[in-house]
């Protein structure tokens, strides 16, 4: 997970947090990151704005997720950036985008998850919490 200060550009950190628990994640893992320059991306102070989701044929687990986002400059432009896409091979459907409002931009996920074969808890969905950008 990475952490990106709205208000300062410098300030940004890449925590190694674990939210699996004993047993580890599984084989099913997907990575969707704008890497900032610090660690050794082309761009500095990316943000999410939108965030889709590709899911398997009974539209009940995650199989990919695609990000859009931008970059915010110190004066509060924005300037888009490319998607950024990971998916598995069940991925079948992939869903409308969902957008934060104009002129803002994610500062936290909700993550879903949900039983779906016996005991197993898989993710179910995302939601977005969204921010106005301030100059």
């Amino acid at each position: 997970m990475n952490i990106e200060d709205l208000d300062n550009a410098s300030s940004d950190s890449a925590p190694d947090l674990d939210f699996c628990g004993p047993n580890g994640p599984g084989n099913d893992t997907l990575l969707v990151t704008y890497v900032d320059t610090n660690q050794g991306g082309a761009n500095d102070h990316v943000f999410i704005r939108a965030v889709s989701v590709c899911t398997d044929s009974d539209h009940e687990k995650v199989k990919g997720i695609s990000l859009d986002g931008f970059i915010v400059a110190s004066n509060g432009t924005i300037s888009n950036i490319a998607h950024r896409t990971d998916d598995h091979p069940n991925c079948a459907a992939w869903h409308d985008w969902q957008y934060c409002p104009n002129q803002q931009v994610a500062t936290a996920m909700e993550l879903y998850f949900g039983p779906t074969t016996g005991s197993t808890r898989s993710l179910t969905g995302i939601a977005l919490w969204c921010r106005a950008i301030a100059p």
